[in-house]
């Protein structure tokens, strides 16, 4: 893994290049500009890159683990690539949402895949269902948004409105996860048969920044 990025954590440095490209796009600055070239270079590192396997492109959150909750690698790195004109980290985010992202539909979503590598072999050691949050979606939603502003295929668009159909019921649960009516996101799915009623700050604004980001694109 790269020492180099924050706890050799590639979720949370995606979180530090989303905020330093806002920043880069206000001042231009060429010292960000290098910060965030050495991040996205360092997430880049951690992605599964192996043609055929399920999981090609995912973008590992942390050593061999890749996990939805926060999981804002691919919409970083094409923020960024699109702020530095930087194709390889487009493509690199690009990839995930391309690849990874429709397994991840096809599942009715994941929480969490540990990874194990014997050689050149790669393969899932450990698979988590649940439970799913809206902080697993919205992370999703924006990266697949991102991949449509950097390629202009329809396609991403439409990925995104499917993610988004989680919150309106098509989940394990079949549960709506955002109450439309009062504007508040409950705090997720425990299992195929029970929902998490709580509704916090983070599952509202989870839920709110998903749907005025699709709205506004």
């Amino acid at each position: 893994k790269p020492q180099w990025i924050p706890y050799g954590a590639a979720d949370q440095s995606s979180v530090l290049l989303l905020g330093l490209t806002a920043y880069h796009r206000t001042t231009g600055d060429a010292q960000i500009a290098e910060k965030m070239r050495k991040i996205g270079e360092g997430i880049m590192k951690m992605q599964l890159n192996h043609e055929g396997f399920f999981a090609d492109g995912a973008l590992l959150s942390w050593e061999n683990v890749w996990h939805a909750w926060g999981n804002s690698q691919a919409h970083a790195l094409i923020n960024a690539g699109m702020a530095l004109q930087d194709a390889a980290m487009i493509d690199a985010g690009v990839k995930e949402v391309r690849l990874f992202q429709p397994y991840l539909l096809a599942q009715n979503f994941i929480r969490e895949i540990r990874f194990t590598r014997n050689g050149d072999d790669i393969s899932a050691e450990k698979t988590v269902k649940f439970e799913q949050i809206a902080y697993d979606i919205r992370p999703m939603v924006m990266a697949a948004l991102a991949a449509h502003q950097a390629t202009g295929e329809q396609q991403y668009t439409d990925q995104a409105a499917q993610l988004m159909q989680w919150f309106f019921g098509k989940n394990p649960a079949g549960a709506v996860i955002y109450d439309a009516a009062t504007g508040r996101g409950y705090d997720g799915i425990n299992d195929a048969k029970t929902v998490n009623r709580n509704s916090g700050a983070e599952s509202t604004i989870e839920s709110l920044l998903a749907l005025q980001a699709l709205k506004q694109h």
